[in-house]
Formats: C-alpha cells, structure tokens, sequence
C-alpha cells in the first residue's frame, strides 16, 4: 500500500529518520538521505493511523535493496524485509493495510 510516514530506525544507538513509500506485512519501501548497506539489520518504529487511534509498530527488519538516487533527488530508495513482527503488531499493520489497499 503507497504512504508517506516517517520511519524511525537504527541499529544500536544510532537512529535515523526514512519516509516510508510503501508498507506491506513483508516489509516497506523507504526513501534514506544516504546509503545503507544491504543485509544491515535495523530495529524500526512505525506509528500507523487507525480508525481509532495510532498505534506504534515495532519491528526488526534487514536491508534487502538499495538504488541509488535518481538524477533529480539525493535520496536513496531502501528495501526492508521484516524479520521480526510480534502477533499484534502484524495484526494492527494487517488492519491499516485492508483498511488502506482499497484506496491505493
């Protein structure tokens, strides 16, 4: 499903910010201002918007893509595949996609 959230991510102390271009149970699609390396694992939070509030998903993913910018940007496309996703934050992310896929 396309969307533009912001991402929180990181590895040990460091953290960034990625917007989020597209989500699905599998993983998302971000836009980074650089490169991250694949197979680097990330710790993410995602606040996705409910019908009856947000609710914070975390999750653990590994980098699985990188392309780099295109002429006319500086920001890098990023390819997460989840690898770690408890039972209710893959139901709350299951709710928002079937409440969202049919607007994409």
């Amino acid at each position: 499903v396309p969307v533009s959230l912001p991402v929180e991510a990181g590895k040990g102390g460091e953290r960034m910010t990625l917007v989020m271009g597209n989500i699905s149970l599998g993983g998302i699609s971000c836009q980074s201002s650089h490169s991250i390396p694949e197979m680097t694992r990330l710790d993410v939070k995602i606040e996705l918007p409910l019908p009856d509030g947000s609710r914070w998903i975390h999750a653990e993913g590994v980098v699985v893509r990188v392309e780099p910018p295109p002429p006319d940007s500086k920001e890098y496309r990023v390819g997460l595949f989840f690898t770690k996703l408890s039972d209710d934050d893959r139901a709350s992310l299951q709710r928002y996609l079937e409440i969202h896929y049919h607007k994409a």
